[in-house]
């Protein structure tokens, strides 16, 4: 596999967590916290100093994010995507 090929992989990737970001009933900034950490692999200080809260909002932040995403079958999620990309 290519850099391009893993390029284009990241941006399906991302584009479907985005899909099931904004499905969830989440709020803008805990939307924007799930793409910091879970998209780019901010570390949690690194969220806190972008989004302007401190590192242990960012944690309980993370705790509710978990739980939501934790009851999505990603799965099914994931597998409905890819049906629609082919159609």
């Amino acid at each position: 596999m290519n850099s391009r090929d893993n390029l284009m992989i990241k941006l399906r990737f991302s584009e479907r967590f985005d899909k099931l970001v904004d499905s969830l009933c989440l709020t803008d900034r805990q939307k924007q916290i799930a793409r910091l950490k879970y998209l780019r692999g901010w570390a949690n200080e690194d969220v806190a100093a972008h989004v302007g809260v401190c590192r242990k909002t960012v944690t309980e932040e993370m705790k509710v994010i978990s739980e939501i995403i934790g009851s999505v079958d990603v799965d099914k999620f994931i597998e409905d995507c890819i049906k629609k990309d082919s159609e």
